[in-house]
């Protein structure tokens, strides 16, 4: 019996039903065609609008311009053969040379794919340029110009309102996070872990694999806070936060303590260890929640606070020392001594390096505060031109095949064999095409798997081609039921594919069920 169900995160949730918002407002090209002409090939707007629909801006606009910047691609290649072939064959374009002279041209771009590592694969999508290539240069229903023109505008509509919604929401700080950002993540990671070492450090491996599995945690935010620290005073400060909490850990694998230390020495400070805790843990939470650009930074007690307990420790020290010289408490070990002298400075340098992290954010969220507000679009454009002008540097200074430790022979097998298939599954489906009008209209539908499916190993082909087939079965049956039941009714169609095409987009986001949820939503 299952106890509780299993939750839906909220921005999964969020993005699949953005997806189908976005799918349905891309319907309008399927209508758009009189009497449905050219309506095989307008319904790939949804579906693109489908596959770059996404609520994080970078995924969203990664994904939209590739393929917009794709579909540019299969267009003009598209015309450009068709025109070649036009103007030599006197009589009409020939669909047959047109997939032969297309299959040079397609080894071209699939050099564009992420799997042979190219620098291109950053600039469009391989897949986009080829099935709006492939598809009217092989079925062209006689009208290669037009249907490449579909094809293409397809994409790039579906492309285009999924990327123009995003930097709507965008611009008026409307789109959730998909998670903490990661300075802010540090800083309250860093404040949990310092709360469980300060309270348990004296307690040797006892509780070490709780401690340990926090440990994981705040690893995994201090080193993402680094690689998005804006300047390097503040890389610097918290690689230094990091390796004194690192440090303190690493002081308990001796074990506990004397008892008579403790006693005479950790007793007495547990006040002052308490109040930095608290001090400490709430200044970084603090740092964590943004400030307004008109309220003052506020001042951290923190460096008295470590002052301070440097001096009483001092002079816990001394009396302890005393305690021994008249008999009072036996001495402790050497080991035990320089270990626990060193976890103190650890603790008190923490709370330092804190104070400093805790300014240096503040000013810098200070001087962004402006700058990200909603009716600051010109500097918020502004600040996005210059990330993009500095990415655009970075990437044309990468050599050719920027991605990936292999040989240039493993990267060409790859777009050779995509090429090879492509053409070689083609002809047969153009001259079936030839026999049956219906083949014609639809068949380019049976080279998209080879297109999307084909990938650079045979376990991961056959991994996204089961899930293809997983999907298209499900979304079949399930199409036949929503034709039965509202045959030609378009309120009814739009209703379905929006709960469809977020259902798919939801399963989508499930590693486990991935391309079987977007194919189900096609």
């Amino acid at each position: 019996m299952v106890e509780r169900l299993p939750s839906i995160p909220v921005y999964k949730l969020l993005t699949a039903l953005y997806t189908g918002v976005m799918a349905c407002l891309c319907s309008w090209a399927i209508f758009l065609a009189p009497e449905g002409r050219g309506a095989n090939m307008t319904v790939l707007a949804p579906i693109w609008a489908l596959v770059s629909s996404f609520l994080n801006i970078h995924d969203n606009y990664d994904q939209s311009c590739r393929s917009v910047v794709g579909a540019f691609i299969g267009l003009f290649f598209t015309e450009l053969i068709a025109i070649i072939i036009t103007a030599g064959n006197t009589v009409e374009y020939c669909d047959w040379i047109g997939v032969a002279v297309a299959f040079p041209i397609c080894f071209l771009m699939a050099l564009g794919d992420a799997a042979t590592g190219s620098k291109l694969s950053k600039v469009f999508r391989s897949d986009v340029a080829m099935e709006a290539m492939y598809i009217p240069i092989a079925f062209p229903n006689g009208r290669p110009f037009l249907h490449g023109a579909l094809t293409a505008a397809a994409f790039m509509v579906g492309s285009a309102e999924s990327f123009i919604a995003t930097s709507i929401l965008n611009a008026f700080n409307l789109l959730p996070r998909k998670d903490i950002p990661a300075l802010p993540a540090f800083a309250k990671r860093a404040a949990d872990y310092y709360e469980t070492l300060t309270a348990y450090w004296t307690s040797g491996m006892e509780h070490a694999d709780f401690i340990d599995r926090q440990r994981k945690v705040f690893e995994e935010s201090w080193r993402a806070a680094s690689r998005e620290a804006p300047t390097p005073e503040l890389r610097s400060v918290i690689y230094r936060m990091a390796s004194g909490l690192i440090a303190l850990r690493d002081t308990m694998n001796d074990g506990r303590y004397s008892e008579d230390m403790l006693e005479h020495i950790w007793h007495p400070l547990m006040p002052d260890i308490v109040d930095m805790r608290l001090e400490v843990v709430y200044w970084l939470r603090t740092t964590a929640k943004p400030i307004r650009d008109d309220k003052e930074i506020e001042q951290t007690d923190l460096m008295n606070l470590a002052t301070e307990l440097s001096s009483r420790l001092s002079q816990a020290s001394i009396t302890y020392s005393e305690k021994v010289v008249e008999g009072e408490s036996s001495l402790s070990p050497a080991n035990d001594i320089v270990r626990f002298q060193f976890a103190m400075s650890l603790i008190a340098k923490f709370a330092i390096l804190s104070d400093e992290f805790y300014n240096l954010v503040r000013r810098q969220q200070k001087e962004e505060a402006h700058s990200l507000k909603w009716y600051n679009w010109g500097g918020r454009f502004c600040r996005y031109m210059k990330e993009c002008k500095e990415y655009w540097i970075h990437w044309w200074h990468l050599p050719f095949w920027a991605y990936g430790n292999m040989t240039l022979r493993q990267r060409l097998v790859h777009p050779l064999r995509l090429s090879l298939t492509i053409t070689l599954f083609a002809f047969p489906l153009v001259a079936w095409a030839h026999k049956e009008k219906v083949v014609e209209t639809f068949g380019f539908w049976a080279l998209v798997p080879l297109l999307f499916c084909f990938l650079g190993t045979p376990g991961a082909s056959l991994v996204k081609g089961t899930r293809r087939i997983i999907g298209t079965i499900l979304a079949a049956c399930l199409g036949m039921i929503c034709i039965e039941a509202n045959y030609n009714s378009v309120p009814a169609f739009i209703v379905e594919m929006f709960v469809i095409v977020s259902i798919g987009k939801l399963g989508a986001l499930y590693s486990n069920i991935d391309y079987a949820g977007t194919v189900f939503a096609f």
